[in-house]
């Protein structure tokens, strides 16, 4: 089928986004887990706890583009599987002197 060696590069894509975006949120687990053992002071307090939202919000945002990609992906093949047996289909049913018309 045409396109769908870009459509598994964009699958590629978008699992690695999902992967970045759970790394993130790990890293953010443990930034959040090793400040509550540890007593900085109360402005790196807010700071730390800032980071780890902002670094949340991104690992979250990663996430849902990487499972939007994989979607999208999905339907475009499908919907191209669709069409192709469709245009077969109306192919295969043409009669032979359709075109002498």
């Amino acid at each position: 089928m045409r396109g769908l060696f870009k459509l598994d590069g964009a699958r590629i894509w978008g699992g690695l986004l999902i992967f970045a975006g759970a790394i993130l949120l790990i890293i953010t687990f443990v930034l959040r887990w090793n400040m509550t053992y540890s007593s900085p002071a109360p402005v790196d307090l807010v700071l730390t706890i800032a980071n780890t939202a902002v670094l949340a919000g991104i690992g979250i945002t990663l996430i849902i583009l990487g499972i939007t990609v994989i979607i999208l992906c999905k339907n475009i093949a499908h919907m191209m599987h669709v069409y192709d047996e469709e245009l077969y289909r109306r192919i295969k049913n043409v009669p032979p002197n359709a075109d002498s018309d």
